[in-house]
C-alpha cells in the first residue's frame, strides 16, 4: 500500500504541471513579442526583467485593463515621483513584473517541494512571491510618503514668502519665480517645474493643475485651488487669502509637530519600561536568592 506521503507528492506534482504548462505556453507565444518593452526596462529598478514577457503576455491574453480604478489610483501615486509620460509604462511593467514573479516561482517551488519531500520549500516560495508582489507596491508608497514629508518641510516657508511678495504688490508669477529661485527644497523644485511649463506654452491653469497632481497633498491642493479661483475670478483678495492660508498652514504644522512629538514620547515609554523592569529584576532577584527560608 502506498504511503500518504506518496499521494501528497503526487498531488503537489500534478498541481505544479498546470502552471508549468501555462508558463511554457506563454514562453512560446510571447517570448519574442515584447522585445522592445524588455529593452526599455530600467534593469536597476526591476530585477530579472528578462522574465517580464510572462507578465506582459498574461496582461495581453486576459485583456487586463491597466486603466481600471485600481490602476488609476496607482498611476496617481506614480505621477508624484516620476514624469507624467513615464507613468503608464512604469505601472504596466510593475504589474507585469508581479505576475511574472508569481507564475515563475510557484511551479518551481511546487516541484522542488514534492521531490525534496520538504514542504517548507513551498511555504518559502509563497513567501518569496508575496515579498516581490507587495514590496513593489510598498516601495512606491514609501517613496511617495518620503516625498510628501519633503514637500511639507518647506511648504510653510514658501507660502509665507509668496504671501509677503504678493501682498507687496508683486504679480503672482513673478513672486513664484523670486520665491523659488536658488532654493533646493522639493516644493521649490515643483514651483520651478510649474514655471517652466508656463514658459513652454501651458496656461497657468494647466500648470497649476499639474502641480496639484504631482503634489497630491491637501495643503498644496488647497493652495492651487485658491490661486486658480482667484485667477479665474480676477479677485484682488489673493494677497489676503495667501496670508490667511499661510497662518493656517503654520498652525497646522505646529500641531503636527506636537502630535509627532507626543507619539514619539509614547513610543519611548516601551523601551524605558523594559529597561526599568530589567533593572528591577537585577536588584530584586539577588535579594530573594540570598534569603534563606
Amino acid at each position: 500500500m502506498l504511503s500518504p506521503e506518496y499521494y501528497i507528492r503526487l498531488y503537489i506534482t500534478i498541481t505544479a504541471i498546470v502552471p508549468i504548462l501555462f508558463w511554457m505556453f506563454l514562453y512560446f507565444r510571447y517570448g519574442s513579442k515584447f522585445k522592445e518593452n524588455l529593452q526599455a526596462i530600467d534593469t536597476e529598478v526591476f530585477s530579472f526583467s528578462f522574465l517580464f514577457f510572462i507578465g506582459y503576455g498574461v496582461i495581453d491574453l486576459f485583456h487586463i485593463n491597466i486603466y481600471s480604478e485600481h490602476g488609476q489610483k496607482k498611476m496617481q501615486l506614480l505621477r508624484e515621483i516620476m514624469p507624467r509620460e513615464s507613468v503608464p509604462f512604469y505601472y504596466y511593467t510593475t504589474l507585469a513584473a508581479q505576475i511574472s514573479y508569481a507564475i515563475t516561482i510557484l511551479p518551481f517551488a511546487l516541484i522542488i517541494a514534492a521531490f525534496a519531500e520538504d514542504y517548507t520549500i513551498l511555504f518559502i516560495g509563497i513567501l518569496i512571491i508575496i515579498f516581490f508582489v507587495f514590496y513593489m507596491d510598498h516601495d512606491i508608497t514609501s517613496k511617495v510618503e518620503k516625498r510628501h514629508e519633503e514637500l511639507l518641510a518647506d511648504f510653510p516657508h514658501m507660502l509665507s514668502q509668496l504671501a509677503l511678495l504678493v501682498n507687496a504688490g508683486m504679480p503672482l508669477r513673478q513672486a513664484m519665480e523670486k520665491t523659488s529661485t536658488g532654493k533646493k527644497g522639493r516644493i521649490y523644485q515643483e514651483i520651478q517645474i510649474t514655471l517652466n511649463e508656463i514658459s513652454n506654452g501651458f496656461s497657468e491653469y494647466e500648470a497649476l493643475k499639474h502641480l496639484s497632481e504631482r503634489c497630491n497633498l491637501l495643503e498644496v491642493k488647497r493652495f492651487t485651488t485658491t490661486v486658480l479661483q482667484n485667477l479665474q475670478k480676477g479677485s484682488s483678495q489673493l494677497a489676503n487669502t495667501l496670508k490667511d492660508m499661510s497662518n493656517q498652514v503654520w498652525l497646522e504644522r505646529s500641531n503636527h509637530v506636537k502630535q509627532v512629538g507626543a507619539a514619539a514620547s509614547s513610543k519611548l515609554m516601551i523601551p524605558i519600561m523594559i529597561i526599568f523592569i530589567g533593572i528591577l529584576l537585577m536588584v530584586i532577584v539577588p535579594i530573594f536568592s540570598s534569603i534563606s527560608f
